[in-house]
């Protein structure tokens, strides 16, 4: 959303976080190159495939930085992606994970040599969080060895991250100061950026184009060879959900049984409050013919087909200050903490001896 009204940031690990952009991805940690791995046979599988990469990417200061992760994220970003990416953007999508692998190693590095340390609480804590995400110990275990990895690496995993956490946390403590006036100066300079457009809560169920099985089992040329005959599937299952409405289905059910959205099917489809302007243009249009309770007619965007229901619309506002002043400061701290950890990274950068071994 424009400013920063819904945006709660939380000082320094998101500091991390936006500087170390890929350590911690769907829920499960990523694994630091160690030689722990040394014994351990890994076998790419989904899109990576297609990458073939080399089994070390890069070397930071001699230790190598392994391509299992580079392949994991790969593999992520292509299932979470409703369109096919192209030669280009595939190979800028590798650059940029190999350069966060190597940004990661780097720090640890770092770390270490400055002696941080770690509560093992802490570590604890992170595994559990992990763990609770597998209703079964069976469902566990098929998670750690589909990453080619054990509970003892991934603990060893969640050390290494921590320490590399606490010594960027160590380089900004107490170095950034956000007073009261700079927060007012920023809200009364940056008005436009806290009126809230108009908002709407909508849920759709959502048929795509391509499923996210066919995504990671068909190769690109295959994907666009057959976009027509895909099409064609994906509005016979749609047919089939708009019968099963007006037969005086439950939404909500429906969404949950058919809608090949992840992310909202579960919640009956449900996307919560968005402002206009930042789903697709179609959608956004076709919100705009309903009132609220109604439900659309079949709506076809980029990505498939969509049915929608309105359930309720917010008036354009701006945003009080004391609504956003938490936000505001927040903000204003990340951004100079960023300015730091940046700068601390681009020293260990020149220092740090990086072979590439592997160019897209």
């Amino acid at each position: 959303p424009p400013g920063f009204t819904h945006c709660a940031y939380t000082m320094f690990f998101s500091v991390i976080t936006l500087i170390l952009s890929f350590w911690l991805v769907a829920g499960m940690v990523m694994f630091t190159g160690s030689s722990a791995f040394a014994d351990r046979t890994y076998t790419v599988s989904g899109p990576a495939k297609r990458l073939n990469l080399p089994e070390v990417v890069a070397k930071v200061n001699g230790v190598d930085v392994p391509s299992h992760h580079v392949n994991f994220e790969f593999n992520r970003v292509i299932r979470s992606n409703p369109n096919p990416l192209n030669d280009k953007q595939e190979k800028l999508l590798v650059a940029k994970i190999i350069d966060s692998e190597i940004t990661r190693e780097m720090v640890f590095q770092n770390a270490k040599e400055a002696g941080t340390t770690f509560d093992k609480k802490e570590v604890d804590e992170s595994y559990d969080v992990l763990r609770k995400q597998f209703s079964t110990e069976k469902a566990w275990k098929s998670a750690l060895d589909a990453r080619g990895i054990d509970e003892k690496i991934l603990r060893h995993s969640i050390e290494m991250d921590l320490m590399a956490r606490k010594f960027l946390e160590s380089k900004v403590q107490g170095l950034v100061k956000i007073t009261d006036t700079q927060v007012k100066n920023f809200y009364d300079e940056n008005k436009a950026r806290f009126k809230r457009p108009e908002s709407y809560r909508s849920q759709h169920i959502f048929i795509a184009y391509v499923p996210a099985e066919k995504r990671m089992k068909m190769k690109r040329d295959e994907l666009k060879a057959n976009a027509e005959k895909l099409r064609d599937e994906a509005k016979v299952r749609m047919d089939k959900v708009m019968k099963e409405l007006k037969a005086g289905g439950d939404f909500s059910e429906l969404a949950k049984k058919y809608s090949e959205d992840a992310g909202s099917a579960e919640k009956g489809g449900d996307l919560g409050f968005v402002y206009k302007g930042m789903l697709d243009k179609q959608y956004d249009a076709a919100v705009a013919k309903l009132k609220p309770g109604e439900v659309s007619p079949v709506v076809e965007s980029p990505y498939g087909f969509h049915v929608i229901k309105l359930n309720e619309t917010r008036p354009s506002e701006m945003a009080k200050f004391e609504e956003v002043k938490g936000s505001v400061q927040n903000h204003l701290f990340t951004e100079e903490a960023k300015k730091i950890v940046s700068s601390h990274i681009n020293v260990m950068r020149k220092k740090a001896k990086v072979e590439l071994l592997y160019k897209p």
